[in-house]
């Protein structure tokens, strides 16, 4: 999954991907499906930053 998204990042020119850590509901704790950070980074964390 990351090596698409890095694919589409240059096929876009885009340097930054913001990644929310938020749900449709705004719920304050996220279900594991919804770790967004955990899915397209390498990080075990679901709130984060990743460089």
């Amino acid at each position: 999954m990351i090596e698409k998204l890095r694919k589409e990042m240059i096929r876009q020119e885009l340097d930054l991907l913001i990644v929310v850590s938020s749900d449709e509901h705004l719920n304050e704790y996220l279900p594991v499906q919804n770790w967004r950070l955990k899915a397209s980074t390498v990080t075990e964390s679901s709130l984060g930053f990743s460089g």
